[in-house]
């Protein structure tokens, strides 16, 4: 461990240094030349022009070539290529240089003439025809500026739009199509929205039957002789070369699906389930299950829609690789002047049967350590309809390596077993009819059963049992829903040593929370996700979720009266609801950084005689995928600080009842695949009611005052499907210490003390949001 933390700090070191030589960049610049510092664009329009700041981002992203980048307020990888490509260069520098380093961009390699020109251009696809535009410089001792003047006028604004009819029923479908058109009166003359209006009527099109259009076909022709004051009439068309068959319609003829496509397979049988043929050697799935997914029949008007959802429905089953379709087109268009054409269906299905063995190792920031092994097995298709059968099986040692003197008293240690079996159907199995023919996936029921031991041994040993039944679906490609309407959780503490239960004597609250007992209940979880999305730069990610315990049981049982009893059949059971709400925003500053912000904020309401939520329902705060200037789970409720001899030395995590947590975190590429950033994390977590043996950590109006405040730095190792994160956190404010002394009020970097309350390593896998 102590060279692992050798090798961290001097990689640290490495990049410090690095780039505190990078602002001495400058010295470097050959004396014949000048480094491009920025671009600066005056853009001056008329009052009242819309949307110009967006036509001014436009205009700056066509400047080129683009000055040096700075990496943490330093070009340092423009300092890397400097040193780095030096006759004489240390192996260090030539290192960073080949990883690092870029290219000066010089003054001598701007262009403004051809610039002016590409701007021009740009402003006249935006409707600024005529622009003024001139440029200048300035130069200091190592590095210039290069600034453009535009002066735009008033843009040229439609009057009017037409579509020159052809005598055709296709002239009937483009009508319907302009109908919802975004370009209307009054808009400004942008060539981008004239070219996204033909592939939205294309869209349209090809969900009318027109399998054969094309966006090209289509042609925009615009007039601006009638007006002199910069109006502009604007006329769509069909290309005379269009051929015929882009302008009729067409129709399913036949539907042939191979559920196991092999190419020159034969000896195929071949089965019709409601108009489709289902053609293999005998039957991997079963037809009319399978038939249930195929949203298209024999005779319909060709839809993109229900050939797209047709497609990803087969494919969200699970089962299959992929679902590829061919559409075959048959000659008969000199016969009636209608399309038709056979649609044929190849899956392929992944390996059946599945097992999956991983080795773990754990360390955490409380000095706990140990190995892991992880089981899985999985059945695609267990009754050939789709059904999927998980089975897990994990276990876990950790032991507690001493490292001050503080815990040298105990090496605690601690492991876990977990069994758990989960079985999916690609439909919804309901005793209320619920319609699951979704708009956009399969949705999918899913039975559940857990069982878990986790054996402290100086402590206790914890039994849980876990049943649930539910089911998700999402109705379009942003939206999920997950409910479960039932659910049960048994929990048993057993092989209590005199230890721990005097610990629980003394806190009454830990007592109620280890306390036999059973949770049902129900939940759903509402999720809207953009992050797919990757046609805009700025996205969303929102999750809530409801829970909800004991309620129905509660008022079956003692109806409306006021008895705060929560127990049935001489047997405690859980009672509270909960809500929490996760919001993201992630917003590309450019092709490779982006700022990613989170917002969430969690409320645990216990009911009767409970004190708070059951401890596996509760929130924690702190650690690699929360405040990460904080060790795991270390933060709160509220100012508690537990006593000395109990940091770091317990199983015990800090958990509460309320959570409210901000993350903010600006990522930037360093090269390849290794990326950075820098972060800032604050949030806290409370109880709902008061506990004398947790003094400061009830819920009041002074919560503001009590957050917990960290800074740092990171560095990413991004491979597309494995993420490797190390984050370096810094608390800036600690709660639980006293009023005025809760600021960071130094930084000694080289103090290993202060090094050990002050810096703190999170190793994880994956983005922490």
């Amino acid at each position: 461990m102590r060279r692992k933390s050798v090798h961290i700090n001097l990689v640290l070191m490495l990049m410090l240094l690095g780039m505190s030589f990078g602002c001495r960049t400058l010295r470097f610049v050959p004396e014949d030349e000048k480094l491009l510092s920025q671009y600066e664009l005056d853009l001056k329009a008329p009052e009242g022009v819309k949307d110009i700041q967006s036509v001014k981002s436009e205009v700056l992203a066509t400047l080129k070539p683009k000055p040096n980048g700075k990496l943490l307020f330093s070009r340092f990888r423009l300092w890397s290529y400097y040193k780095g490509s030096r006759e004489k260069s240390w192996i260090i520098t030539r290192f960073l240089n080949k990883k690092f380093g870029e290219k000066p961009v010089y003054l001598s390699q701007v262009n403004p003439e051809r610039t002016m020109a590409l701007i021009e251009n740009r402003l006249e696809n935006n409707g600024f025809f005529y622009p003024k535009i001139s440029y200048g410089i300035e130069r200091e001792k190592h590095k210039a500026t290069v600034r453009y003047q535009v002066q735009v006028g008033e843009p040229y604004e439609l009057v009017s739009m037409e579509y020159i009819e052809t005598d055709i029923p296709l002239d009937t479908v483009i009508q319907n199509a302009l109908l919802s058109s975004e370009i209307k009166q009054g808009v400004r003359f942008q060539l981008n929205q004239l070219e996204d209006e033909r592939v939205r009527i294309n869209q349209y099109l090809q969900k009318s039957g027109y399998y054969n259009f094309r966006s090209d076909y289509l042609l925009f022709k615009i007039d601006t002789n009638q007006y002199e004051n910069r109006k502009f009439d604007l006329y769509l068309s069909i290309k005379e070369e269009t051929p015929e068959e882009a302008l009729v319609p067409y129709y399913i003829n036949e539907i042939r699906v191979y559920p196991t496509y092999e190419v020159g397979a034969a000896d195929n049988d071949t089965t019709d389930i409601k108009g489709v043929s289902f053609i293999e050697k005998e039957e991997s799935f079963k037809y009319p299950l399978l038939r249930q997914y195929i949203v298209m029949d024999p005779g319909q008007r060709y839809n993109q829609r229900y050939h797209q959802l047709t497609s990803s429905r087969l494919t969200n089953l699970g089962n299959y690789k992929y679902a590829s379709t061919r559409f075959d087109i048959l000659d008969n268009l000199s016969s009636d002047s209608l399309g038709r054409m056979d649609m044929d269906i190849y899956l392929s299905p992944m390996t059946r049967r599945s097992i999956n063995v991983e080795m773990q190792a754990v360390t955490k920031s409380n000095n706990f350590a140990g190995p892991g092994l992880k089981v899985n097995y999985q059945n695609r298709n267990l009754f050939k309809g789709g059904e999927i059968l998980d089975l897990g099986l994990k276990f876990g040692y950790e032991t507690q390596f001493a490292s001050n003197q503080e815990n040298q008293t105990q090496n605690l240690e601690s492991w876990e077993l977990a069994i758990n079996a989960n079985l999916t159907f690609p439909r919804i199995f309901s005793p209320i009819k619920i319609r699951d023919n979704s708009s956009y996936t399969v949705p999918k029921t899913k039975l559940g059963v857990s069982y878990s031991m986790l054996n402290r041994v100086q402590y206790y040993r914890l039994n849980a049992i876990q049943f649930d039944y539910g089911f998700n679906w999402r109705p379009n490609r942003f939206v999920t829903h997950n409910i479960t309407p039932t659910y049960l959780n048994f929990t048993n503490t057993s092989n209590i040593t005199p230890a721990f239960e005097a610990i629980l004597t003394e806190n009454p609250f830990l007592d109620r929370s280890f306390e036999n007992q059973f949770i049902p209940g129900l939940t759903y979880t509402f999720r809207y996700n953009q992050l797919g999305n990757l046609d805009t730069p700025y996205r969303i990610w929102v999750n809530f979720g409801v829970d909800m315990a004991g309620n129905l049981l509660n008022l079956m049982t003692h109806g409306f009266t006021n008895n705060n009893e929560n127990r049935f059949l001489g047997r405690r059971y859980s009672r509270f609801s909960r809500f929490d709400v996760d919001f993201r925003q992630y917003l590309d500053l450019s092709a490779s950084s982006q700022l990613v912000s989170r917002l969430f904020i969690g409320v645990g309401i216990p009911y009767g005689d409970a004190l708070s939520l059951p401890y596996i329902k509760q929130y924690f705060s702190g650690g690699p995928g929360s405040l990460r200037g904080f060790r795991v789970r270390s933060v709160g409720p509220g100012t508690y600080r537990p006593a000395a001899n109990e940091r770091n030395a317990t199983f015990f995590d800090q958990a509460g009842d309320i959570k409210i947590e901000a993350n903010l975190e600006y990522r930037f590429p360093i090269f390849s695949y290794v990326k950075g950033a820098l972060f800032g994390d604050m949030g806290n977590i409370w109880l709902f009611n008061d506990n004398t043996a947790v003094p400061g950590g009830q819920w009041s109006s002074n919560w503001h005052r009590q957050l917990a405040v960290n800074a740092g730095l990171g560095m990413r190792v991004d491979v597309d499907f494995l993420v490797v994160r190390l984050d370096l956190g810094i608390p800036l404010r600690k709660p639980f210490l006293p009023q005025g002394s809760r600021w960071l009020d130094s930084f000694q970097p080289l103090e290993r003390d202060w090094r050990r309350s002050n810096m703190i390593w999170n190793f994880a896998i994956g983005y922490p949001f």
